[in-house]
């Protein structure tokens, strides 16, 4: 069991890491406007998890600051790449 994990972590992952955003990711990454720094870090005390305003009727009041500080800070962390790569997040 230890090697397949070992072969998965190897020959697998690699590929995995560099894939496309996939489902929710855009609005939770790509369109955020926290994550992307369209505005001050405080708003992400006042957006849903998705960059809606929490009062919006188009707001799910999924309240995840610290989840979307943490996509910030990875966004920030590979903006010398081209901004749209998906091995920061993983």
């Amino acid at each position: 069991a230890f090697a397949a994990a070992i072969a998965f972590l190897c020959f697998a992952a690699p590929r995995r890491l560099h894939g496309p955003f996939l489902y929710d990711d855009a609005a939770a990454i790509q369109r955020n406007p926290v994550v992307n720094g369209h505005v001050p870090l405080q708003a992400a005390m006042a957006l849903d998890f998705w960059g809606e305003e929490m009062s919006s009727p188009r707001s799910h009041k999924s309240f995840r600051p610290l989840v979307t500080l943490s996509f910030r800070l990875s966004r920030v962390l590979q903006w010398e790449s081209d901004g749209d790569s998906t091995f920061g997040f993983h």
